[in-house]
């Protein structure tokens, strides 16, 4: 029995598979698209293929492996490079099983796929491969007729699998988390339908070996060993190996530029509206860092000012008004950043926010909005009544359009660079805050960030991504795609700017403080979901005062069942403030002094063994550096 594999290699010497007769090849396509072929050299510098051999011979330890490894001078698979990996498959590798743990997301694969396919079929070469990670997106090979595609299940045995009946993807298979060899004779954890298609592919060849299963007998012998209690679903944060689509280079530079440069507002002078909301007032909090100039702070007519917003905009020199804007104020600003006001239940706010708005447009003004409602409120208000409008809205949204062009990016190199993320324990602890102190910090002594911002107001402060799934999110994608959209993310990021550090944050807490009901409020789902995405190296945990040290060791606790990461340092933030089953009392907030402030810090420090840092005390600055210096040496 032998099982050919087209992938990046194997390591013949990884302690796995030492007991294991492996021979090959490598097909190199260098930049004039020529592809040559090198005999008996199959080295793995990746580790994906050395994981799938691993699999595939603790299945049938009798089966012998030809490895076809495929490699281009700029790492991307091309469809042309699988098909000759397939054509040498058939004609030179005498394999009775073909492994391919990639794929190809196209509606229309090449005739040459096609054909090649059905001719490994004609020979008697059973050819199993990967489906997409999104069960319902096309892929090729695998959902051709003449090929076993293979998907991700909820599956505890490994010898198990589930055959599908009239599905583009046959077969279901373990593709969950689990570890697996790695180049360099280490392991790793991984998962997705790349290894499930492994798993397949192992079942197989044991079958055809141990049980006598002729080719012909092949798809009775599937659908009397199918497991039908196995589940479907996407796995988060796959291994899965994406072939190039097609996109040419020049077109995914142009859904690059399209994606992450022309979201960020062409504007010079701001008014921001309306400045209660916290949104707003981190613009005037960290103004100085802004790439512009807040000409103007409007308030509502009827509303509680707050004393430490109007310090901030005296001490900026920002103006500030709650009344009908004059001819002169309208001028002093190109474009307006509006938050929420549609919220508002006071009428009198209300009707000032819309006739504001209105206003704006009339006056050709840009927009810079961060919520559904609005967005869609000044279209439709433009459309009705100003359809000469010559003005820009900026909208950022997660949308299934956008994550389809996203995906047409893929495959990327690896994310190198390490990645800092900012979590709390609760809300209102200033995440945002130590994220762009930090970000100041680093920046102030050389160092070059790539800031992938998750509050919408991040779009003004250069973030260089900005996926806002704090309140309200303008996210229209299911959470299980989140892991892949946020690394494909890092991954154009990577190669965009080749930043020193990642640095972002999460919303909110991590876990509840009390019970509740997911299917009501989902938001620590979500917090996972996006913790799961960025896969941070280390991370920074904001805490409050009344923060018992237990509840803070589960939170992270619980991020290290999901995420390796280390703890750099807690932020203490000095507001605390009563809850009642977890609604937080905002009338109740209070900020401690400057003793009870550093006992609190020094009890946390002592407890948690771990420094705990005040992040708005600027004689902490080098301390801080040095602290997330030391973590990534």
């Amino acid at each position: 029995m032998k099982v050919g594999i087209i992938d990046t290699g194997v390591d013949k010497h990884h302690k796995r598979l030492l007991s294991c007769d492996i021979t090959g090849v490598t097909l190199h396509q260098n930049k004039s698209n020529n592809i040559s072929i090198i005999e008996n050299e199959f080295q793995d510098e990746d580790g994906h293929g050395t994981g799938i051999a691993s699999i595939i011979h603790r299945h049938c330890v009798t089966a012998s492996l030809f490895a076809i490894k495929v490699s281009s001078f700029d790492e991307n698979i091309s469809e042309e490079l699988l098909c000759e990996a397939i054509s040498y498959a058939i004609e030179n590798s005498n394999a009775e099983l073909l492994n391919i743990s990639m794929g190809i997301c196209t509606e229309t694969p090449s005739e040459r796929l096609i054909t090649l396919c059905e001719l490994a079929d004609k020979n008697g070469i059973i050819i199993n491969a990967s489906s997409y990670y999104f069960a319902e997106k096309s892929c090729f090979p695998a959902h051709l007729n003449s090929v076993l595609g293979v998907g991700s299940g909820l599956i505890r045995d490994k010898e198990s699998f589930k055959f599908l009946k009239n599905s583009p993807t046959n077969i279901l298979a373990k593709g969950g988390f689990q570890r697996v060899a790695n180049k360099d004779n280490s392991f790793k954890f991984g998962s997705g339908t790349s290894l499930a298609t492994a798993h397949f592919t192992g079942i197989v060849a044991n079958a055809l070996y141990e049980n006598k299963t002729s080719k012909k007998e092949l798809k009775i012998w599937l659908q009397n060993s199918s497991d039908t209690t196995i589940l479907s679903f996407n796995r988060r944060r796959a291994d899965d190996k994406i072939i190039s689509s097609g996109v040419t280079e020049n077109h995914k530079e142009l859904l690059i530029k399209e994606l992450f440069d022309d979201i960020k507002p062409r504007a010079k002078r701001l008014a921001i509206f309306p400045f209660e909301e916290k949104e707003i007032q981190s613009l005037v909090r960290f103004n100085n860092v802004l790439p512009y100039e807040i000409s103007l702070a409007i308030g509502y007519p009827r509303a509680i000012k707050m004393n430490n917003v109007f310090s901030f905009l005296e001490e900026s020199n920002i103006l500030s008004t709650n009344k009908n804007l004059t001819l002169e104020e309208f001028e002093s600003f190109d474009t307006l950043v509006v938050g929420y006001f549609l919220e508002q239940l006071l009428d009198q706010n209300l009707i000032f926010g819309y006739e504001l708005v209105k206003k704006a447009i009339s006056f050709d003004k840009n927009f810079i909005v961060w919520d559904d409602t609005v967005y869609k409120f000044i279209e439709k208000l433009i459309k009705q009544e100003y359809p000469n409008y010559k003005g820009k809205i900026y909208f950022n949204s997660i949308n299934k359009k956008n994550t389809e062009k996203l995906y047409n990016l893929a495959p990327l190199p690896e994310v190198t660079s390490p990645v800092l993320c900012v979590i709390g324990t609760g809300s209102i602890q200033g995440k945002f805050t130590v994220q762009m102190t930090i970000k100041e910090i680093l920046e102030r002594v050389g160092y070059k960030t790539s800031y992938l911002a998750t509050e919408p107001q991040g779009v003004l402060f250069n973030a260089d991504y900005v996926f806002p799934f704090g309140y309200n999110p303008p996210i229209h994608i299911n959470i299980g795609e989140w892991s892949k959209i946020l690394q494909l993310t890092l991954q154009v990021l990577q190669k965009k700017h080749n930043p020193d550090i990642f640095l972002t944050g999460s919303q909110g807490g991590v876990i509840p403080k009390y019970p509740i009901n997911i299917g009501i409020n989902g938001s620590q789902l979500k917090q996972l979901a996006f913790i799961q995405g960025i896969y941070p190296d280390a991370i920074i945990c904001t805490i409050s005062p009344h923060d018992s040290v237990d509840f803070i060791q589960k939170t992270i606790t619980v991020i290290s069942s999901y995420v390796a990461c280390k703890v750099v340092f807690y932020a203490l933030t000095p507001y605390t403030y009563k809850s009642t089953k977890g609604v937080i009392d905002k009338h109740t907030l209070t900020k401690l002094d400057t003793k009870n402030y550093e006992e609190k810090r020094s009890y946390f420090q002592r407890e948690l063994n771990t420094p705990v840092m005040d992040i708005l005390n600027p004689d902490n600055e080098s301390l801080i550096l040095e602290l997330i210096q030391n973590t990534f040496v």
